[in-house]
């Protein structure tokens, strides 16, 4: 993403605007990079199953909602 609206590890937070990672302006740009929802998908679950060993979140649905919904 060309260093803009990258996520900053372990908080899973947005470097730029320090807002939970992927912000709206990681998702714009993630979706503009991916011409194949199928690859955007796949890409963004296995940032998800990163997240969640990094963060160590209880609840599964809130880090569904965060990279997929």
């Amino acid at each position: 993403m060309s260093g803009e609206h990258h996520v900053q590890r372990p908080g899973w937070r947005c470097a730029t605007d320090g807002e939970d990672w992927p912000c709206a302006s990681a998702r714009k740009l993630l979706t503009g990079a991916y011409t194949d929802p199928t690859a955007l998908a796949v890409h963004l679950g296995s940032l998800m199953a990163r997240a969640a060993a990094d963060l160590g979140v209880a609840k599964p649905a809130d880090l569904y909602r965060r990279f997929l919904a």
